[in-house]
């Protein structure tokens, strides 16, 4: 034991004569750029940074994530791997090959579940929610959301609740924008339409984003929500041991996090109480017909932190993913003024004439195919969730002959203009409304 240690120490004795800090320093920085090499020749994917792994390229590309991450795809032929900073934890595969998301969102679903790294991130936001659940628990939300989403009375509620808030609503709100001839975000207004809708539709309660008298100032808990989602993604950019700290000590952006979310979650428990109060009192909710009061009336045990995860996932599934999904497609819109003119032809030949106050019956929305197609494409091309976090459990082999290793997190498409759970456009889409002139059944 002595010998090795008087050999250890005449060792090191003898580095410190022979080299200094500078030849340390130089022979770093040759490992660092050997590693680069090293890792640009034999991997296909975005280059890995020694110790910092994919995060200097990933805020290098900040503002065009959507294009850089879909080149690395392409180069590396639909899947990559990726790892975050060496202490952060973080590290998995990237794939929008077609067969390995349907192996993993069908074909072996059980063995990719959400998992504790998505769930961790997301709960103090969503919860148990559906779409922070995993296991029986999703199963059992899903069933119960099924159930009364297919009834026919929250159909009929649901397709009456749109008409009401296209046509009291967002009509004269773009009348009134087209009378002015001001330029206005449509984004904006397609955010605060959808949002009206699944409040009414699924929670029963209209919040008034719509309205004329609240167009021009922000609804606290519609822009609450939005900081929250947006915040809440943060903490898949940060490695753990920084945002957990934050999130303890309540400082930074956490303390922001924590503002939306209480906001958030004094929205969702003061519509839970309120109905659960109207449902003591009254001992039924038959005069209402939507999601949180039929769900409510059926399963009257479930506790209050139930409903108001529900409550959140909901105003989540259906404010932005419809909402962001319609500007792109307007967007597109614009850019093939051939494909308006399609879409509206369809609409006229299917109407037969030309009317005024139009309310569209679901037998003519069938019939608009094009219009269908349309939408379709414009998801394909911009795809209102463009990520799917998935934590494999037991190591496995994806169809492309992927190899993945338990917990590991495998992604979905991560590409997104702009950080959020939602393909949002960054700077949203600046409109101005002209009146569109149409011609009459003689020609004329």
């Amino acid at each position: 034991m002595t010998e090795t240690l008087l050999m250890f120490f005449s060792v090191i004795h003898w580095v410190k004569s022979h080299f200094t800090l500078w030849d340390f320093a130089m022979a770093l920085l040759g490992l660092f750029f050997f590693t680069c090499i090293h890792e640009r020749v034999t991997k296909k994917g975005p280059m890995l940074w020694p110790v910092l792994g994919i995060t200097p390229s990933l805020f290098l590309h900040l503002n065009d994530v959507f294009d850089w991450v879909t080149k690395a795809l392409i180069k590396a032929e639909g899947t990559f791997h990726f790892r975050g900073f060496s202490m952060g934890g973080a590290f998995g595969i990237v794939t929008v090959d077609p067969s390995n998301v349907e192996y993993m969102l069908k074909t072996n679903f059980n063995n990719f579940p959400k998992g504790i790294y998505y769930r961790e991130r997301f709960y103090d936001l969503l919860g148990d929610g559906i779409f922070n659940a995993d296991d029986e628990l999703w199963k059992k939300q899903r069933q119960l959301a099924k159930l009364n989403m297919h009834s026919s009375r929250f159909i009929e509620h649901s397709f009456q609740s749109m008409q009401c808030v296209i046509h009291q609503k967002l009509l004269k709100l773009f009348e009134n924008l087209a009378n002015s001839g001001h330029c206005f975000d449509l984004q904006e207004v397609l955010l605060r339409l959808t949002f009206d809708n699944i409040c009414t539709a699924a929670l029963g309660v209209d919040p008034g984003c719509l309205a004329l008298d609240n167009f021009r100032q922000e609804v606290l808990f519609a822009k609450a929500f939005e900081q929250a989602t947006e915040l809440t993604l943060l903490r898949f950019l940060i490695p753990p041991f920084i945002f957990k700290p934050l999130m303890f000590f309540r400082i930074g952006y956490e303390k922001r996090l924590k503002k939306a979310t209480e906001i958030v979650h004094d929205f969702a428990d003061k519509t839970v109480r309120d109905r659960r109060n109207k449902l003591d009192k009254l001992g039924n909710l038959n005069d209402q017909s939507d999601l949180l009061s039929r769900l409510m009336e059926t399963q009257i045990n479930f506790p209050g932190k139930f409903f108001r995860d529900f409550c959140i996932s909901f105003i989540l599934a259906g404010r932005d993913t419809t909402s962001v999904a319609l500007a792109w497609f307007f967007w597109l819109l614009h850019k093939n003024p051939d494909v308006e003119t399609k879409i509206l032809d369809e609409i006229y030949e299917i109407l037969g004439h030309n009317r005024h106050d139009i309310v569209f019956t679901v037998e003519e929305l069938k019939k608009m195919v094009y219009l269908e197609a349309a939408l379709s494409e414009s998801l394909r091309l911009y795809p209102s969730v463009p990520i799917e976090l998935k934590q494999v459990l037991k190591d496995d082999v994806f169809p492309d002959g992927t190899r993945v290793k338990k917990v590991k997190v495998a992604d979905g498409q991560s590409v997104v203009p702009k950080l959020t759970t939602t393909l949002y456009m960054k700077n949203g889409l600046m409109v101005t409304l002209k009146p569109r002139l149409v011609e009459n059944n003689n020609g004329s």
